[in-house]
């Protein structure tokens, strides 16, 4: 047996998903040198996942409409549950479930002239078991440490997600973003303290994901007192009510020590292959309306930009309010 192209143990630091997912593809061709393997991992955030398909021999992962289409629903339960499965008589085609808690979120698929032996299978259970390795700790590195909500970085890779997401003709309906900035913070952490200030943004982060009572609405924490929301399959009344109910849930909440506390939204609809800085600046406009004007508000940015209340310059420039 050759030896793997890269060190086993070096397998955890392939932070890059794409690279982890070849590196995995790469780990089984070499071990068990089959005829083929490819792996396919969900991407994109809703109820119906686009696949990107990664094969070795081509060293990159291509985007595919319903990689798995071929696969029946009876197939991909007993996948979910973290079965392997072996179809066909010759060639054989192995089907091995990468999960993630209970989550299917990637499917390796080798085809051999032979069916598995005992030693194949036991690589193949073994892939499995780096391969949530490697995923959690790749999670580990997306998530804010102290509010357990996912950070920039996980953004950056779900907005990428949900910009290519195809849009249903004529429905309005798609993906939106939004900010939820708290107001006053500064003066809770001068009068209370940064301890006291860290249970609030706790608690906010609690109350967002409890407010938005969705697997498939993603919140984000950027820093400080500032969060970002992604939301999917809405259109923009069902999104304005989503954003307002997040800001009346938080006013009306008492929090410990400090009584109640506002928040600030700002909320725009995602543009199908925009870069997020500009979907982030859109909603920027809508969140410093939303502070100039009293705070304690949500507003979409295509409605203040129809009424008039707000100028866009562009990203560069400064925003005028009227």
């Amino acid at each position: 047996m050759t030896s793997p192209p890269f060190d086993l143990a070096d397998l955890p630091g392939q932070r890059e998903r794409d690279r982890v997912d070849l590196s995995v593809a790469e780990l089984v061709g070499d071990l068990v040198a089959p005829a083929d393997v490819s792996i396919a991992r969900r991407v994109g955030i809703g109820s119906n996942p686009r696949w990107k398909l990664v094969r070795p021999a081509a060293g990159a992962a291509v985007v595919c409409k319903g990689a798995l289409e071929r696969i029946d629903a009876a197939t991909l339960e007993r996948l979910g549950r973290g079965d392997i499965i072996h179809r066909g008589s010759g060639p054989f085609s192995t089907l091995v479930p990468l999960l993630i808690g209970t989550r299917l979120c990637a499917l390796v698929e080798t085809v051999s002239s032979a069916a598995p032996d005992a030693r194949t299978l036991g690589i193949l259970l073994g892939v499995q078991r780096y391969y949530r390795r490697m995923r959690e700790l790749h999670d580990e590195s997306e998530r804010d440490a102290m509010t357990g909500l996912r950070n920039r970085r996980s953004f950056d890779a779900h907005f990428d997600d949900a910009a290519l997401e195809p849009r249903p003709g004529g429905s309005g309906r798609g993906f939106w973003l939004g900010i939820v900035d708290a107001d006053h913070f500064k003066q809770i952490n001068d009068r209370f303290g940064h301890l006291i200030g860290d249970e609030i943004l706790i608690l906010l982060a609690h109350l967002m994901r409890a407010a938005l009572d969705d697997a498939d609405d993603s919140v984000y924490r950027f820093g400080g007192e500032e969060f970002v929301v992604l939301m999917h399959g809405l259109d923009e009344n069902e999104a304005a009510r989503r954003f307002e109910a997040v800001r009346a849930s938080i006013e009306a909440f008492e929090f410990p020590q400090v009584g109640r506390i506002t928040v600030s939204i700002g909320f725009t609809r995602v543009r199908f292959g925009e870069p997020s800085s500009q979907a982030l600046h859109r909603a920027d406009i809508a969140v410093y309306h939303a502070k100039a004007t009293g705070r304690n508000a949500a507003h979409g940015y295509d409605d203040l930009m129809d009424k008039g209340s707000v100028r866009d310059d562009g990203p560069a420039n400064c925003v005028e309010f009227f």
